[in-house]
């Protein structure tokens, strides 16, 4: 079974019609949306043209379109997009980790794709013995600074720069990996066979060790907490009419359905 028939198969249109309330509110113009992201493939990649694109980009890009709103998207280091989303106004970040720890932080438009988590090494790591997260402590893993991935682990005690290695971006573990700079890289799945895709094109892969047994929550959509409700409800509007349409369906499956 692939990931878009798994992922269809849940109720998401119910969830989003509760979150919505969209059709009792008039269409609101957002004139001046800041929208922040970070470069994490496949769900953002920017390309040899600097031009970003993606599973969640387009789906940004396909809301923006249902809204008729213009504005252009940053990629920015995570820590700074996220720090931007905590304390302005009308900031539109993505692709953020719907976690107990954010739910109160911001305004959420939407939920992309559930995801669980896990530790990779590479494949030639034969000295890596993992069976508990006691055993994780013992290396060095690699995340993203601020990324919810980095903040679930301060919460299992891992602590920098003894077992962590903090990076501003996804896009330096390859090397970090191979270098054994790190000994893990800890993320979703998918992000994961992103970057095996990556180190495959250097003669190396990753191989899966642990999954993270709680549930964190959905990779989501969401505004920064002093965003005017009725622009968040412009969204949420949107981002329902772009999956009863038909267009997060397309998008699923151009990016995601090898995975």
């Amino acid at each position: 079974m692939t990931l878009l028939s798994r992922f269809c198969s849940q109720p998401i249109f119910a969830v989003c019609l509760l979150l919505s309330g969209v059709f009792m509110t008039p269409s609101v113009l957002a004139d001046d949306i800041t929208i922040v992201t970070e470069s994490l493939p496949p769900f953002q990649i920017v390309d040899k043209n600097q031009k970003l694109t993606g599973f969640s980009t387009e789906i940004i890009q396909a809301m923006l379109k249902q809204a008729k709103v213009e504005a252009d998207i940053q990629v920015l280091p995570w820590a700074q997009a996220y720090e931007l989303a905590l304390v302005q106004k009308n900031v539109l970040i993505f692709s953020l980790v719907r976690s107990k720890a954010r739910q109160h932080k911001f305004k959420w438009v939407g939920d992309i794709l559930k995801q669980h988590y896990y530790f990779f090494s590479l494949n030639e790591r034969h000295d890596i013995h993992i069976s508990n997260i006691s055993d994780i402590k013992k290396y060095v893993t690699g995340v993203v600074k601020d990324s919810f991935e980095h903040q679930l682990l301060l919460s299992y005690g891992f602590s920098s720069p003894f077992n962590l290695r903090l990076d501003s971006s996804q896009a330096k573990l390859p090397e970090l990996l191979k270098s054994q700079q790190v000994d893990l890289y800890f993320g979703s799945k998918i992000s994961g066979l992103s970057l095996d895709k990556t180190l495959l094109k250097t003669n190396a892969s990753l191989k899966q060790h642990y999954k993270i047994n709680e549930s964190p929550g959905n990779i989501s959509i969401a505004f920064s907490k002093q965003t005017d409700d009725e622009v968040v409800t412009q969204f949420r509007k949107a981002f329902l009419e772009v999956h009863m349409n038909g267009t997060y369906t397309e998008i699923m499956k151009k990016w995601l359905n090898e995975f």
